[in-house]
């Protein structure tokens, strides 16, 4: 039986940034990961490679679709999808560094140690992992979460994929039905129309995306819509059953019967959190009704001496947000000095072509929370850059404190988001006034003048009280 000052159990983004902060500290870390490939979902089945498959699905459309605006010939390549999915492979590996799919080799440098196998907690202070005994001082759950499958009469029948199998097919299917309308479901919907593929989207709620700004999410509809991705909302699937190779889809909307008929079902429900093989019972690890661990504002669980972080404890499911817990729940264990975990400035993005970009609060947040705010919109082809390259679709959301200016929320549809997102992230962070914002030079010609010009509209609405 090996002692260590700290067990880390999970080797993704919040394993990962947990082992090196440890290791910073000068502490002795086991790190446990069950299959031995570290990285986790992100790299292997999410971010990774759907970023990457996406930017080679923009890429085609700009040769087919996007040249002729600019004025060049539209371009029909000869191209394989096994060849694009050679490359999200190639990416995957390059991704993680030196060693590939290993742990970063500082870690094992510094003095750490890693073990493969699925944990199982013996007491609060000992891990059975594959048969042997590790005792920590303290420990770290990281296990992060796996797809959730809806249940639905005759879908595991039919047969499905989740975003642990859509990366690896051979070919591009022929039509593909996605149950979810969050945003990876709406990120490979764009992805794999614009490789050819028929895509509709099935989801229960009245919008896509329902964390996001219902005006920015009907700018981002109808963009997708424009390219032929469809939408089935507010309707409930009722059934899935196979008939050969085929798998027909039986659902219901304000009571009328909906059917359709593809090749391959993917299934983008959400995530449920990996606790259920942990036996956190042995270690006095209390957990929510839906099975994500229940932590403090520290990350401490219900056992003083084992913290938790990522997915596994639900709230923001992003790779950013584990990295950044991860981090702090070391220090937290490993230190007198206490810091509660901040999130009140997250940025998310849907990487979409336009992408869809957040931080900060809704126009529905602050209204429930009587909040005084004044809001503006305006269309991404107010921007002069737009007009330049011919991405003029999007919008530019964004809301102040009425009485103080200060930026409250931004949510941007519009190429580059995903970049732009950041300037309205440090403004929220350092409780700048859209004064602030609508001083600041932004070059020309940019897609950033969109925010100096959204804070200059806020501004007018401010003075003008």
């Amino acid at each position: 039986m090996q002692t260590w000052d700290l067990v880390i159990i999970g080797g993704g983004p919040a394993g990962e940034a947990a082992a090196m902060e440890a290791i910073a500290l000068g502490a002795r870390v086991a790190l446990v990961e069950q299959r031995g490939r570290y990285g986790g979902t992100c790299r292997y089945a999410g971010c990774v490679p759907s970023k990457t498959l996406l930017h080679s699905a923009e890429v085609l459309h700009m040769m087919q679709h996007h040249a002729k605006a600019i004025g060049l010939p539209p371009v029909n390549p000869d191209w394989d999808f096994r060849a694009v999915l050679r490359h999200k492979d190639d990416v995957i590996l390059r991704a993680g560094g030196e060693d590939g799919y290993d742990v970063p080799r500082s870690f094992r440098d510094a003095g750490g140690q890693t073990f493969t196998g699925t944990a199982h907690f013996h007491d609060p202070h000992t891990l059975n992992v594959a048969g042997e005994l590790l005792t920590g001082e303290q420990f770290v759950i990281a296990t992060g979460s796996r797809p959730r499958v809806p249940s639905i009469p005759g879908l595991a029948e039919a047969g499905y994929l989740t975003w642990e199998g859509i990366f690896d097919l051979p070919t591009v299917p022929e039509a593909l039905a996605i149950i979810g309308g969050g945003p990876l479901g709406i990120e490979l919907s764009q992805a794999f129309h614009r490789f050819g593929s028929r895509v509709t989207v099935w989801e229960a709620e009245d919008m896509i995306i329902p964390q996001a700004d219902s005006d920015a999410v009907k700018v981002l509809q109808a963009a997708l819509e424009a390219e032929g991705v469809e939408f089935q909302l507010s309707t409930q699937i009722k059934q899935v059953r196979r008939e050969r190779e085929r798998r027909i889809i039986i659902a219901a909307r304000d009571g009328d019967r909906r059917e359709d008929t593809v090749t391959h079902i993917l299934v983008a429900a959400g995530q449920e959190p990996n606790t259920d093989t942990l036996d956190l019972d042995q270690a006095r690890v209390k957990c929510k009704q839906d099975g994500s661990i229940e932590v403090d504002d520290y990350l401490r669980t219900s056992a003083p001496h084992i913290y938790a972080c990522g997915d596994v404890i639900g709230g923001y499911q992003l790779a950013h947000v584990a990295e950044y817990e991860g981090k702090l729940a070391v220090g937290n264990a490993l230190s007198r000095t206490q810091q509660r975990s901040d999130q009140r400035v997250v940025p998310w993005v849907v990487f979409t072509s336009p992408p869809l970009a957040h931080i900060g609060m809704l126009e529905s947040e602050a209204s429930a929370q009587q909040i005084p705010f004044v809001v503006a919109q305006l269309p991404v082809s107010s921007v002069e850059r737009a007009l330049l390259v011919e991405m003029q679709t999007g919008c530019i959301k964004a809301l102040a404190h009425r009485h103080t200016g200060e930026l409250l929320g931004v949510e941007i549809v519009s190429y580059g988001a995903d970049d732009l997102i950041h300037e309205a992230a440090l403004a929220l962070k350092l409780h700048a006034s859209v004064h602030d914002i609508a001083d600041v030079i932004h070059a020309f010609p940019t897609f950033s003048q969109g925010l100096g010009l959204i804070a200059t509209e806020l501004v007018g609405k401010l003075d003008s009280r």
